[in-house]
C-alpha cells in the first residue's frame, strides 16, 4: 500500500512539473512570437524611415539640380546677351570707320552711330522674324 502511495505521488509530482513545463513552454513560444512580432515592426519601421530618407534625399538632389540648372541658364542668356552687344559695338565701330573713309567726314560719328544702330536693329528683326516664322512652320 505504501508502495502504491509513493508511485501515486511520484505520478503526482510528474504530472504537475510536466504541467509547469508545458506552461512555460506556452510562456516562451508566447514570448518568441510577441519577441518576433516586435523584431518584425522595427524592421518594416527601418525600412520605411530608409525610404522616407531616400526620397527626401532624392527630392533635395532634385531640387539643387533644378537650381544649378536655372543658374545656369541665366549666366548663359547673360553671357550671351553680352557677347551680342560686344559684337554689335565691333561691328557699329567698323562701319563707321569704314564709313568715314568711304565718304570722308561729311557725317558726323554721332550721326554715323544712329544710322548703323538703325541698321543693326533692323537686321536682327528681320532674324528674329525669319526664326519665329521657321519656328511657326514646324508647329
Amino acid at each position: 500500500r505504501k508502495r502504491r502511495q509513493l508511485i501515486a505521488d511520484k505520478m503526482q509530482q510528474t504530472e504537475e512539473k510536466l504541467a509547469q513545463a508545458n506552461a512555460r513552454l506556452d510562456q516562451s513560444a508566447k514570448k518568441l512570437e510577441a519577441s518576433t512580432r516586435e523584431a518584425a515592426e522595427i524592421l518594416a519601421e527601418a525600412r520605411n524611415q530608409v525610404e522616407k530618407q531616400s526620397e527626401s534625399m532624392l527630392q533635395d538632389a532634385r531640387h539643387t539640380a533644378a537650381g544649378l540648372l536655372s543658374r545656369a541658364e541665366t549666366e548663359v542668356s547673360r553671357m550671351r546677351t553680352t557677347m551680342l552687344n560686344d559684337v554689335r559695338n565691333e561691328v557699329a565701330d567698323l562701319a563707321v570707320s569704314i564709313s568715314a573713309k568711304v565718304i570722308g567726314h561729311a557725317m558726323d560719328e554721332h550721326r554715323q552711330r544712329e544710322l548703323v544702330d538703325q541698321y543693326l536693329a533692323e537686321q536682327l528683326a528681320k532674324r528674329d522674324d525669319r526664326r519665329q516664322d521657321g519656328v511657326s512652320a514646324h508647329e
